[in-house]
């Protein structure tokens, strides 16, 4: 038993006055805990068992197959079943399963990978298993079955299903982006993107599969036989309902949704011309059949990576029957139940910070959950009934502050080397620990946080005409049952208090002096982040960003022995604790335990260049650009990565070149051809970060423009490739590095002045949206166009009693909303968009008024925006309106076509917004929104 001593040491006060526990909402009514403490694994990435030997198997994603007895909470060894990276050289392995007969035959199957984009480089294959407690794989035993081309998604879960056939999940095989890049999603002819089904009752080396002849496909021309349903994108793990035999797949999704689908044969299930409720190849044909939607989709603001559960049959009897699957990013855990394809219950049923990588099932039917850091979970029921109502619903309730925001007794403040980029606003931290026991700095680096342990984070911002800074917000997160939470407290507007900030967020609008601003003034829209938000940042790979090593140990350009940090004044004050200090436990609670060499931020200022953008980059940045935290491109920022290793510098980008001609993601010597700081600089489309402030950071921007500049050309290889010095030294030329350059100019204070003044002379709010974003901090907001708003009452226009031909006044006729430069009525206006005949027999008053505030929120497939890129650097944005097999024609918002032989194609990329801009009527009374709403529906 291990027991847990109170620290000894240096004494310090504990916070005594913590009032948070619990949460505002009912809490989830299952946790999980940890089944065999004693066994860890490596990146697995499977778990089950057959009921038959008393083992449960766990495959790891490098190829070695353990097992170990079941019944055995306390087991600490396992049994190497096979190493297939050893024995068959695989690069990775996904899939492990038992024949209907192992009891019999001892036949089990495996789904591995000869190596990353083979054209036939992911195989299934039989092998036997014999040895009984301690079973082995003999290599020698293979027969494979099949193959199919490995690469970003290779799927390669194996089920065998009720009618005793083996069913097995492909991917599309391709990286994030392009979508499908490979164009399979809708295609019966190759056996990517779907679930095959075979007969392997009678394999053998000659024969190693029979195609059943119910398959849908088996009279299809040209189709594979062995396709049992398709349009999937990367099918990760699924099971058979044991008693209504339905098929549950969990499928990965792209940029917004992540999906349960239920399969049935010959089905359509989208990929890629939707993903989810959303269009996203438009270009391309369907396959046969229509598509059939998800019983389940989440959105990306609740889900990131699904992964397919069971239908549950344990020993909770509350959920018993129900489909029980989870969120690989965020932990969470939700139970469903169907009617068919129409979900009749759904329900969010554990929050966790685990990766949760897969399901398996006990002898018992017990659900089994692994984590892709190494643990195995099993539900266990809440035991604690919540009392909402107790918990702090204003920041002075919580105990952390005496008056204002002065830290009570035992809650300690400190410092970061780097904070983040905020909109401009500056940050106090503390910390509050409730508990003896201290935060334990490890040698590696790492911290181990105790129970209780509370982070606090207050936001202020200096408001333009206000004498003292605003307090905005005040974040918490705390731990509590070894999980973090996440609460955010908006200030009031007399700074008395702050109050809780409800589940979903809210926004602000406030008025700062920036003196890239017309006038010196910007109104800022706050962002008061919802906690699903709070927990895409805080993901399980980085959930604590600010009280870690690195930005308690601020460079100081100091010898080691004179250097102090924030690290070793909270050693000093008992708050950090050495975990196995240099010279012994007697220095656990002394600064002389340090290592040296520590990792160390960077302040912004710092005279190191290089020091200082990879500190801004592992602040700002990394907690998502790293691996597996939830960042779509391939880079890595942490701050202890190598450059090299960081694919930025003369790496291409992989998520678009935003109209920068043969762009990098770092373009060494070449600012106006890097992506990242055309990123850095604009406010338009391709900002960054996606979730985080909203204007640009002009120290940064110019810190890392210097830094390019002075960048050497790297030796080129794969990966690295370098740019031609004739387009770089045109880039001045160039449509969107020639604004990028003058943006530049402008965020660089020996040129700002001359450089703004261009600007307002020469930018009228017409510009291509590419430019448009670039120079958006710097002119007059009612020159650009018309953008999102956030409060219509759709109610309260809908009880209006419109009037027609007011409405068709506005319109064909009302500048600023410009209908009919998208919409034909009658013979009058442009075909971009739906007519409004079409609109007004598809759509009920409700549904049209909603198109008009908020058209992204339900895009036809037909009319979905897309941005495109040829090889030679020029960007269109525009509706596809059609594509063979030499060209794609586009119609932008003018109604001017464009036809791109597909030769020239170097991107093209659907986009979450329509065409419509959001809110284009925001302008309009709540009447004259009803009139154009009557107009419509009476043009049928």
């Amino acid at each position: 038993m291990l027991i847990l001593l109170p620290t000894q040491g240096l004494a310090r006060d504990t916070w005594k006055t913590n009032h948070l526990s619990g949460s505002p909402e009912p809490d989830r009514p299952y946790n999980l805990v940890q089944s065999y403490p004693e066994l860890s694994f490596t990146n697995p990435v499977l778990i089950t068992g057959n009921a038959i030997d008393g083992l449960l198997y766990v495959l790891e994603q490098k190829g070695k197959l353990y097992s170990f007895s079941e019944s055995d909470q306390s087991v600490s060894e396992t049994n190497l079943v096979i190493d297939l990276n050893d024995t068959l050289d695989a690069a990775a392995a996904y899939g492990f399963t038992f024949d209907p007969d192992f009891a019999e035959n001892q036949y089990v199957y495996l789904t591995f990978i000869d190596g990353p984009n083979l054209e036939e480089g992911t195989r299934v294959a039989r092998f036997q298993l014999s040895g009984g407690a301690t079973p082995k794989i003999d290599p020698a035993t293979e027969v494979e079955i099949i193959r199919w081309k490995s690469g970003g998604h290779n799927g390669g879960c194996l089920k065998f299903g009720p009618d005793g056939m083996l069913y097995i999940s492909t991917g599309d095989a391709a990286p994030p982006s392009p979508p499908d890049g490979y164009n399979t999603g809708q295609g019966v002819d190759d056996l990517l993107s779907c679930i095959l089904r075979l007969d392997v009752s009678k394999t053998s080396a000659e024969n190693p599969y029979d195609i059943p002849q119910d398959n849908p496909f088996v009279e299809m021309d040209d189709a594979r036989s062995e396709i049992y349903a398709f349009g999937f994108r990367n099918p990760w793990r699924m099971s058979f309902n044991a008693e209504t035999g339905e098929l549950w797949v969990g499928d990965v999704g792209w940029e917004l949704w992540e999906m349960v689908f239920r399969v049935v044969s010959g089905g359509n299930y989208g990929w890629s011309v939707t993903e989810g409720p959303q269009p996203v190849r438009t270009d391309l044909k369907t396959g046969p059949g229509p598509v059939i939607p998800a019983v389940a989709a989440h959105h990306h603001s609740e889900a990131r990576s699904i992964t397919g559960g069971f239908v549950y049959r344990g020993i909770h009897q509350d959920l018993k029957g129900k489909y029980v699957y989870g969120d690989y990013v965020t932990g969470t855990l939700w139970a469903l139940t169907n009617e068919g394809n129409e979900i009749v219950s759904q329900q969010e049923i554990v929050h966790s910070n685990i990766k949760v990588i897969a399901f398996g099932e006990d002898s018992k039917g017990e659900l089994l959950v692994l984590d892709y850091a190494g643990g195995i979970y099993k539900l266990e029921g809440n035991p604690v009934q919540m009392d909402t109502s107790r918990f702090p619903r204003t920041i002075s309730a919580t105990g952390i502050f005496s008056e204002g925001t002065e830290p009570v007794s035992g809650v300690f403040e400190y410092s970061l080397a780097h904070p983040q980029w905020q909109d401009g606003a500056t940050a106090e931290y503390a910390i509050g620990l409730s508990v003896e026991e201290n935060v334990m700095l490890q040698r590696n680096g790492t911290m181990l946080y105790p129970e209780g342990t509370t982070l606090v984070k207050t936001l202020s911002i200096s408001e333009s005409g206000k004498k003292s800074d605003t307090r905005l917000e005040t974040q918490v997160m705390f731990l509590e049952n070894a999980q973090w939470k996440f609460y955010t407290y908006a200030w009031r507007d007399d700074q008395s208090d702050a109050d809780l900030v409800q589940a979903q967020g809210r926004l602000r609008k406030i008025i700062v002096d920036d003196p890239l601003a017309v006038g010196g003034k910007r109104e800022l829209e706050w962002r008061y982040h919802s906690r699903s938000e709070c927990m895409t940042c805080h993901n399980s790979r980085a959930t604590v960003l600010g009280f870690v090593l690195p930005q308690l140990n601020a460079y100081s350009g100091k010898p080691a022995d004179q250097h102090r940090g924030q690290v070793h004044t909270l050693i000093d004050k008992g708050v950090i604790q050495l975990l196995n200090p240099v010279g012994g436990k007697e220095n656990a609670h002394s600064v002389t335990g340090l290592m040296e060499n520590l990792p160390e931020f960077h302040s912004p200022f710092s005279s190191d260049k290089e020091a200082a953008v990879k500190t801004y980059l592992a602040a700002n940045c990394s907690h998502c650009h790293r691996p597996s935290a939830g960042g779509n491109a391939t880079i890595d920022l942490q701050y202890q990565t190598l450059w090299e290793n960081m694919k930025l510098i003369n790496h291409r980008p992989t998520r678009g070149s935003f109209g920068i001609q043969d762009a990098r993601i770092i373009s060494a010597g070449d600012p106006t051809g890097s992506v990242l700081l055309y990123r850095l600089s604009t406010s338009g489309m391709g900002h960054m970060p996606h979730l985080g402030a909203k204007s640009p950071d002009a120290m940064a921007i110019d810190l890392f423009k210097r830094w390019i500049e002075e960048l050497d050309v790297p030796q080129a290889d794969e990966l690295t490739v370098n740019v031609d010095p004739q387009l770089i030294s045109s880039r001045a030329s160039q449509s969107v590095s020639g604004a990028l350059a003058i943006a530049l100019d402008a965020y660089a204070m020996p040129t700002r002045e001359k450089t703004l003044a261009a600007i307002r002379m020469d930018i009228d709010g017409t510009e291509p949206p590419l430019q448009l974003g670039l120079f958006q901090p710097f002119i007059d907001p009612s020159v650009l166009p018309q953008t999102l708003g956030t409060n219509v009452d759709l109610q309260r226009v809908l009880k209006l009693s419109g009037n027609a031909t007011r409405g068709r006044i506005l319109f064909l006729n009302t500048q600023g909303i410009q209908c009919k430069n998208c919409h034909q009525v009658g013979s009058e206006g442009k075909a971009v968009g739906p007519s409004v005949e079409d609109i007004a027999k598809r759509l009920d008053r409700h549904s049209v008024l909603e198109s008009i505030v908020r058209p992204s929120e339900k895009i036809d497939a037909k009319y979905a925006s897309y941005v495109i890129e040829t090889v030679r650097g020029q960007v269109y944005s525009g509706i596809v309106k059609q594509r063979d097999a030499e060209k794609i024609v586009i119609v932008d918002v003018q109604g001017k076509q464009t036809i791109i032989q597909n030769d020239q194609l170097d991107f093209i990329e659907r986009q979450d917004k329509s065409l419509m801009p959001d809110l284009q009527v925001k302008d309009l009374t709540a009447q004259q929104a009803a009139d154009l709403v009557e107009f419509i529906k009476s043009s049928r």
